[in-house]
């Protein structure tokens, strides 16, 4: 069994739909097979599953940060990146660890890190507090 179909497998219907709904196009067709094969053993049809999202709506990071506020899914990675931070003249780079759905690849930390004006004051506490 390739590693793809055992993820699958291991998805409840809700995380299948919402991996079909964020990431299929994203797929080669061999691997958008093995994911219309898992769907159909399931009876799960490609419709429009917007009646499955449609609580995450109301869903809040904070109510829960154990849950994805945008597949509702509990599977996590930690996804390691480098981001440089500019400011006028002055560039660093940080290595930054974020909390990623593994289901629908969202990540609340790093919307949160992107968000806002980084200021001198932001630029110095982020070239300060950045990993060593």
């Amino acid at each position: 069994m390739s590693k793809l179909a055992s993820f699958l497998s291991e998805l409840s219907d809700h995380e299948l739909k919402a991996f079909y709904h964020f990431r299929y196009k994203q797929f080669m067709k061999g691997s958008q097979e093995k994911i219309d094969l898992e769907m159909q053993s399931r009876g799960i049809l490609p419709v429009d599953f917007e009646e499955v999202f449609r609580k995450a709506r109301h869903f809040t990071y904070e109510a829960d940060p154990n849950v994805c506020p945008r597949c509702l899914s509990e599977r996590f990675y930690t996804s390691h990146e480098v981001e440089t931070i500019t400011y006028h003249y002055a560039t660093v780079e940080l290595d930054v660890d974020y909390k990623t759905c593994l289901v629908c690849l969202y990540s609340q930390d790093k919307e949160e890190s992107e968000s806002g004006f980084v200021g001198p004051l932001g630029f110095i506490s982020k070239l300060i507090n950045r990993k060593k």
